[in-house]
């Protein structure tokens, strides 16, 4: 069986290396095809994303890395994309005019906090306590609809 990776972060967002280690390695462990889909911009990203600034260059240097690359892997130029209703997803102009082969669509927020800062619900186990507390009184099962309902809307 050949293997495939389509997730994957480089220090473009919240990875630790270059993109190239990562393809080298995907080449080495005999991967037929590689995508680097990092976190993409949004509003409210604490610098583990990929700025508005930021999103030419990782796209042509991904785009270089395929080229480089391609009589011995198939590369994607992805993209992880946040879905925060009005504020980002996929039809945000900045991704549609990005050149990116795929997107990866995720909910990794689920409400705000009073002072505006947004509740990451992978967060540590302190900050997604303090958010079932202090967004939906303790009430997990809220947060798990809340969830779920921005997982349905984000995929219509």
């Amino acid at each position: 069986m050949r293997w495939t990776n389509y997730h994957s972060h480089s220090h473009f967002s919240d990875g630790k290396f270059a993109p190239e280690l990562y393809i080298e390695a995907a080449i080495a462990q005999n991967l037929t095809a590689y995508g680097i889909s990092d976190h993409g911009p949004h509003p409210f990203s604490g610098g583990s994303n990929l700025t508005l600034e930021g999103l030419s260059a990782y796209s042509r240097h991904i785009h270089e890395l395929k080229a480089k690359y391609s009589n011995q892997i198939q590369i994607y130029c992805g993209m992880e994309i946040d879905y925060i209703p009005f504020h980002v997803g996929v039809s945000h102009p900045s991704i549609k005019n990005t050149p990116l082969d795929y997107t990866i669509c995720s909910v990794h927020h689920a409400g705000f906090f009073e002072d505006g800062k947004i509740f990451g619900v992978d967060n540590s186990a302190a900050g997604f306590e303090k958010g079932i507390q202090e967004i939906y009184n303790g009430d997990t099962r809220a947060l798990v609809e809340r969830y779920f309902e921005l997982t349905r809307t984000m995929l219509q």
